[in-house]
């Protein structure tokens, strides 16, 4: 099944959600900005595309993926930065 969230972020570093096809994925990026790890914040802030293969194994992001992993039945994710004129980055 697949899911798809879009998140903004403002100059003063403040990260939201601004859509999401399910409250699974909203809740998956909550938890991203409460802990302050996960793969759709590096592609905000760290690189332009994360692919994460399987969660259960990668240890990037141990506290979120180990909480994703009892929460959710995501496995996998690719996140990619988006790019807007205004002065606001989106993934």
């Amino acid at each position: 099944m697949a899911h798809a969230v879009v998140a903004a972020a403002s100059r003063a570093v403040r990260v939201e959600t601004t859509a999401a096809s399910s409250e699974g994925v909203r809740r998956g990026d909550t938890l991203q900005y409460e802990l302050r790890e996960g793969p759709c914040l590096d592609a905000i802030w760290e690189a332009p595309q994360i692919f994460t293969g399987d969660l259960r194994s990668d240890t990037r992001w141990p506290r979120w993926a180990a909480k994703v992993g009892e929460e959710f039945e995501v496995r996998s994710m690719l996140c990619t930065r988006l790019f807007t004129k205004a002065d606001t980055l989106a993934r």
